[in-house]
C-alpha cells in the first residue's frame, strides 16, 4: 500500500483511473527506481555505474516499461553479483521504430557456449521475446559482458 493511503481509499481506485495514472507516470517511476537501485549498489559495493538515457520513458505501454526496468535491474545485478564488475554502463535509446538498451560491464565475463546461463539471462530473453524483441549477449572470459535488447515500438 502507498504511504498515506488507507486500505479503503486504495481499494477504491478504479482500474481505468489506475491505468491512466500508470500510463503517465510508470516511465518516470521506473527511471527513479533504477536510479535508486544504482545508488544503493554504488553505496554498498563501490561500483562505477552510469545510466545514459531519457529521464522519463514516456508514451510506451506499461508492460514495455516494466520489462525495460526488469531487464536493466537483472543486468545490473548480474554484472555486480556474477561478473564482479567495477564499471557498468547502461544505455537506453528510444528510436523511431524501436527501443534499445545496452548494459556493458568490465567484469570477468563467461564462456557463452556450453554454459548454463542461469535463470536471470533466460528470464531476460523470455521477457524481451514477449514483446517480439531481440536479446543478445556478447562476452569473453576476462573481458566483461554486454547485454543488448531491442524492443519494437508498435505503430498507431
Amino acid at each position: 500500500m502507498l504511504p498515506g493511503m488507507s486500505p479503503v481509499s486504495a481499494a477504491q481506485l478504479s482500474a481505468s483511473k489506475w491505468q491512466r495514472r500508470s500510463a503517465r507516470s510508470w516511465g518516470s517511476i521506473s527511471s527513479k527506481l533504477l536510479c535508486w537501485y544504482t545508488q544503493q549498489s554504488l553505496e554498498r559495493n563501490g561500483q562505477d555505474i552510469k545510466i545514459n538515457g531519457p529521464e522519463k520513458i514516456e508514451h510506451l505501454p506499461i508492460e514495455t516499461v516494466l520489462i525495460l526496468y526488469r531487464v536493466a535491474h537483472e543486468g545490473l545485478t548480474n554484472a555486480i553479483r556474477h561478473g564482479k564488475a567495477q564499471s557498468i554502463n547502461t544505455t537506453l535509446v528510444r528510436e523511431l521504430e524501436a527501443f534499445r538498451s545496452r548494459i556493458t560491464d568490465n567484469g570477468k565475463g563467461f564462456y557463452p557456449v556450453g554454459t548454463n546461463h542461469g535463470l536471470g539471462l533466460v528470464g531476460i530473453r523470455e521477457r524481451v521475446e514477449l514483446l517480439d524483441g531481440v536479446f543478445s549477449v556478447k562476452t569473453t572470459p576476462g573481458a566483461g559482458t554486454q547485454l543488448m535488447i531491442e524492443i519494437p515500438l508498435k505503430k498507431g
